[in-house]
């Protein structure tokens, strides 16, 4: 029992119980003595004495009364606070969900708008990896042959030409985009007609080779796809013209051009059915 009283908290809690049973004694005796009808001089001497020490002891009960409850009521205004945080991370989420939702069901209306005088089929798909090894690229996609997809597809986004399919199993579809060196496209320029022919650089960059010396070309100039040799449809955004020089290599001009599809950021592409 002295070793338990040696702890300060264990003398305090023993301090409170003795001077609670104190006052519960007093109070037993005052009661009796009123029942008794009177009061004797050692009563109210007794009282006098220890009244200052009761009072004491009923404000340090109510403040201890007062301290628990602002405890426990803190307690609990934590543990609700801490499940309304919850709560609205939970419905932050579910937000966020619902605008990348809707957004991405705009993109698809506006890419599907965009193509809409296609005349041929449609495969509606979502980019699922990029590649990009400096000269080597590729777009990987969700669908593929048992969609319909098959290699020589064109690909397509609502800005303008991402390339063309020549790799399919079940399930997807990998394309080769517009800047690879492997790539090489019919175009034209939408102000003066001029043809060319569309290379890939790699690192998503392109130009235009085999320009006519005396072509009317200029920065700013539109490229669109020439149509010819059957495969990619005639009309379709390529990019713009940034830079014309001489070519190293021919007698003509060649432009650098910008593509309009940004082909490291694209999310969902439209797969334009061709004959093969």
């Amino acid at each position: 029992m002295i070793g338990w009283l040696d702890k300060p908290g264990h003398r305090t809690a023993a301090f409170l119980a003795v001077l609670l049973a104190v006052a519960a004694g007093m109070d037993v005796w005052q009661s009796a003595a009123r029942r008794a009808g009177g009061r004797s001089g050692f009563d109210s001497a007794v009282s006098a004495v220890s009244y200052p020490f009761a009072r004491a002891l009923l404000q340090s009960r109510a403040g201890i009364e007062k301290a628990w409850l602002s405890v426990a009521l803190g307690h609990r205004l934590a543990e609700d606070n801490e499940r309304l945080a919850a709560r609205v991370g939970e419905l932050e989420g579910v937000v966020v969900e619902l605008a990348e939702a809707s957004a991405g069901s705009e993109r698809e209306a506006a890419l599907l708008s965009a193509h809409e005088s296609y005349s041929g089929s449609v495969c509606l798909a979502h980019v699922i990896a990029i590649g990009s090894g400096g000269w080597l690229s590729y777009i990987l996609v969700d669908v593929g042959a048992s969609d319909g997809v098959q290699q020589k597809d064109v690909a397509v986004t609502r800005d303008g030409l991402v390339g063309q399919v020549y790799a399919v199993t079940a399930q997807t579809a990998r394309i080769v985009p517009l800047t690879d060196p492997a790539s090489g496209i019919a175009v034209l320029l939408r102000r003066s007609r001029e043809t060319g022919i569309l290379k890939g650089l790699g690192s998503w960059r392109c130009e235009v080779r085999y320009l006519d010396p005396n072509a009317a070309v200029r920065p700013g100039d539109q490229v669109l796809t020439a149509g010819s040799g059957g495969v990619f449809p005639k009309g379709l955004r390529v990019g713009t013209v940034t830079a014309v020089t001489v070519d190293p290599n021919t007698p003509g001009k060649l432009a650098t051009v910008e593509p309009a599809a940004e082909l490291r950021k694209v999310e969902e592409i439209l797969v334009l059915r061709t004959d093969g």
